[in-house]
């Protein structure tokens, strides 16, 4: 099973990331948690481009997070489901379509072209998606101006969430969207409730 965590940073998707790994070890189920960009020697130093001052236009930004996605693909999560093992992802192809496109207004059809060829058929079960609105966001973390998205302003965080919910509509047998300002005890036990059918 192959499921995917996206949102706003500050939804709160590592925290349950986190907590749902560790329910499903306590009954005994091998998950493996991942996250994008990252999780591959190729892709951590990707992450460090991106966590870095390089000043990158949305082509380029969107090609680093391509190279990355292409490595985790081939590299971790095709052999894990091979395995059958359960793949928990912070982020995946979603995160572009809604930062590159929505967010940064890069053509969405060169997005889904090169996400279509990097991903194939490689689509979660599920996708939770933690949503959380600019207000609830500047309250929770405020703005981080050394990170490239979290300076932009709320016209950007606004478009983001937009496409999201956008694509959480067009794909709702396949989305759950939870509201991020709920209790993190609620929402852990609702994504657990809502994975434990597929088990």
């Amino acid at each position: 099973m192959f499921i995917v965590f996206e949102g706003l940073d500050g939804s709160g998707k590592t925290t349950q990331v986190d907590i749902l790994e560790k329910k499903l070890k306590e009954i005994s189920i091998d998950a493996v948690t991942l996250r994008e960009p990252g999780s591959t020697p190729l892709g951590e130093q990707i992450l460090e481009i991106l966590e870095s001052k390089y000043e990158l236009n949305p082509i380029m930004e969107f090609m680093l997070f391509s190279l990355s996605r292409a490595a985790i693909i081939e590299q971790k999560i095709k052999p894990l489901l091979d395995q059958d093992k359960i793949v928990i992802c912070d982020r995946y192809f979603y995160s572009s379509i809604a930062y590159q496109g929505a967010g940064r207004n890069l053509d969405i059809n060169l997005i889904e072209n090169i996400n279509n060829k990097i991903v194939s058929d490689i689509i979660p079960d599920l996708v939770i998606y933690l949503d959380l609105n600019w207000e609830e966001k500047l309250n929770r973390k405020g703005i981080d101006i050394n990170d490239r998205f979290e300076k932009e302003d709320e016209n950007f965080h606004n478009n983001v969430r937009s496409c999201y919910l956008e694509m959480s509509e067009k794909e709702s047998d396949r989305w759950i969207v939870i509201d991020a300002n709920n209790d993190v005890d609620y929402i852990s036990n609702l994504i657990y409730s809502k994975i434990s059918k597929y088990l």
